[in-house]
């Protein structure tokens, strides 16, 4: 069974006959993926599309998890997340990476580099062990060798788009 990706349909574009009810459900599971809960509301009145029971509730808590990674509190992000759903972390590890990678990056804009280079190497260094986790680690431990990181060539590093 193939899943309706919005990946999916743009690299692997065939011709779908698609029922109301199957667009509706995409275009819901969108909402609720983006945490549109007012939207969402709306959508299934109007649908008459059911939700989970805790639907609205879990959407609230990963906002709210989306909005201390945004605000540059990645720690709280993360206790946060562990608090909600206990092994998320340990079994989504490019999650894990990541929210750690922002703070990291978030000790550096803040010129605390001894605290950073000490982060790195308590928790960035074990994803040194991944394959796939190498390259961005060097990339983000190359940033300490700069006065102003902002500056140097891995400074795309330091904005939220990366």
């Amino acid at each position: 069974m193939v899943c309706l990706t919005f990946d999916y349909l743009l690299f692997n574009f065939v011709p779908l006959v698609l029922g109301n009810n199957e667009i509706q459900c995409f275009v819901l599971s969108y909402l609720v993926h983006n945490c549109f809960g007012e939207t969402v509301e709306s959508f299934t009145s109007c649908t008459g599309l059911r939700l989970p029971a805790n639907c609205l509730q879990d959407m609230e808590k990963r906002k709210r998890i989306f909005r201390f990674a945004i605000e540059g509190k990645a720690l709280k992000a993360i206790e946060l997340t562990e608090e909600l759903t206990l092994d998320l972390l340990e079994k989504n590890t490019d999650l894990h990476f990541e929210l750690l990678s922002l703070h990291y990056v978030d000790l550096l804009c803040c010129r605390k580099c001894t605290e950073a280079f000490e982060f790195a190497q308590s928790k960035l260094a074990p994803f040194g062990k991944v394959e796939k986790y190498v390259e961005k680690l060097e990339d983000f431990m190359a940033l300490l060798a700069y006065e102003e990181p902002e500056e140097s060539p891995m400074f795309h590093l330091l904005s939220l788009d990366h």
